[in-house]
């Protein structure tokens, strides 16, 4: 996954049982669909956003978790903490029969 500045480019299948006609239309689909996305030329147009400040880092660190193990760990964790954090809600609201 990319960081969360940069547009991904969509890119045509291609695939061999396909004519030159098709894999004409596929581009110009492509191509199409690319600049609706404001994304010219494909991802090679557009440079990868490299975080330079703390809070830069601090922000895509918290906020995409493929950007490092670090990323990764806090994200599992605040993901187990909304689990539990469901579980024990259902768990305490239920009914208790003697």
């Amino acid at each position: 996954m990319s960081s969360p500045m940069t547009k991904k480019a969509i890119h045509a299948p291609a695939s061999d049982h396909m004519t030159d006609a098709e894999k004409d239309k596929a581009k110009q689909i492509e191509d199409l669909v690319n600049m609706g996305l404001g994304v010219a030329g494909g991802l090679e147009a557009t440079g990868e956003w490299v975080p330079t400040s703390f809070f830069q880092k601090l922000f895509v660190t918290l906020e995409d978790p493929t950007y490092s193990m670090i990323s990764k760990y806090i994200s599992h964790g605040i993901m187990m903490m909304i689990v539990l954090g469901c579980v024990t809600f259902v768990l305490e609201s239920m009914r208790v029969r003697v």
